[in-house]
């Protein structure tokens, strides 16, 4: 009977310590998805990173190297969208009261919208990319509700809306196997 009490309370301090491992505010267990052949690319326990600092006179600081960003950011729209956008240059920009985080290429544009906090610049999970808008910082960018892009002028169809749970520049996606 005293085994079996032991037994118990151990179990109970192991539940007790897992759940307190496991409760992590700052990063998420995320389900990728391959949309375009709709098939489960993987899963991983992320964190958002920190892209930008934005100084008191408005300034804007990467703080990750634009080479990562692109070479994340062309990887990923490219193994999600089937997008080879070869996205050369980052820009942020702001419009009215949104930072904006925009990789650009010969024909290609592709923008994130950025969450503020406390100066710290984080991309969202929403992304539009466009060919046609390419040349627009308003055309074919994130909607401040997240939820769509703005249109692309007069052709319909352009805008590529890809949703993640991080911003396609925060990290390389991978394909696992099932």
């Amino acid at each position: 009977m005293i085994k079996n009490i032991n037994c118990l309370a151990l179990c109970c301090i192991f539940i007790i310590l897992l759940s307190f491992n496991s409760c992590d505010s700052e990063s998420d267990t995320i389900t990728i998805k391959d949309t375009v052949n709709n098939i489960t690319i993987g899963y991983k326990t992320i964190a958002p990173k920190n892209i930008i600092e934005v100084g008191d006179n408005g300034d804007v600081k990467f703080l990750i190297k634009k080479s990562i960003l692109l070479s994340n950011w062309n990887h990923n729209l490219k193994l999600l969208e089937k997008i080879d956008a070869n996205l050369t240059d980052i820009r942020v920009f702001r419009e009215y009261d949104n930072y904006y985080i925009q990789a650009v290429g010969k024909e290609w544009t592709s923008t994130i919208l950025l969450r503020i906090n406390e100066k710290v610049g984080i991309g969202e999970g929403i992304s539009c990319t466009s060919n046609i808008c390419s040349n627009s910082s308003t055309e074919c960018v994130p909607k401040p509700d997240k939820k769509s892009c703005t249109g692309c002028g007069f052709k319909v169809g352009d805008c590529t809306k890809t949703v993640t749970a991080i911003a396609l520049m925060d990290e390389e996606f991978t394909l696992q196997k099932p």
